[in-house]
């Protein structure tokens, strides 16, 4: 393996950022695509290697990595299906703000409500008025056979 020229790499990185920037993510899913099979070709490796180790430990281990390569391997494949097709979202409200904002979710109301009094206003008559028309009763006297008992122990 030759030398990497640091200038040369510096030159090549900032070329594939402009095509980036510039909309083509064709480089990004030709590399991911390297990726998805490199890392199939891990868990491959791996899960034979384990079913010919003699050991349960490297069996074990061989399998952790196996399947820890196979979990990338689905990462990357779903990554890649995203840049291909990315996912419509419908938002029902979106709240962008830079500093405070209120959001209202409910209906607006379609007239003007009436106006409350404060607590400081006058009293008219009729708000002081009983709520109980009928006047006030007698009370009734019930379980007249329960009264006061005598005190027990100084209580």
């Amino acid at each position: 393996m030759g030398e990497i020229d640091f200038t040369e790499a510096v030159a090549v990185m900032k070329e594939k950022s402009e095509k980036i920037i510039a909309g083509d993510l064709s480089e990004l899913e030709s590399t991911l695509a390297v990726q998805v099979v490199s890392l199939n070709a891990i868990f491959c490796t791996l899960t034979s290697r384990a079913a010919t180790c003699e050991y349960l430990n490297q069996v074990e281990t061989n399998l952790r990595l196996a399947l820890k390569a196979q979990a990338q391997c689905a990462r990357t494949v779903e990554v890649l299906a995203a840049m291909r097709n990315p996912p419509i979202v419908f938002a029902k409200q979106a709240n962008i703000a830079h500093g405070h904002q209120r959001i209202n979710n409910n209906q607006s109301p379609t007239h003007a409500e009436k106006a409350i009094k404060s607590s400081n206003e006058l009293l008219s008559e009729a708000d002081n008025a009983p709520l109980d028309a009928r006047g006030t009763l007698e009370p009734i006297k019930i379980n007249q056979e329960l009264e006061t008992g005598e005190t027990v122990d100084g209580s």
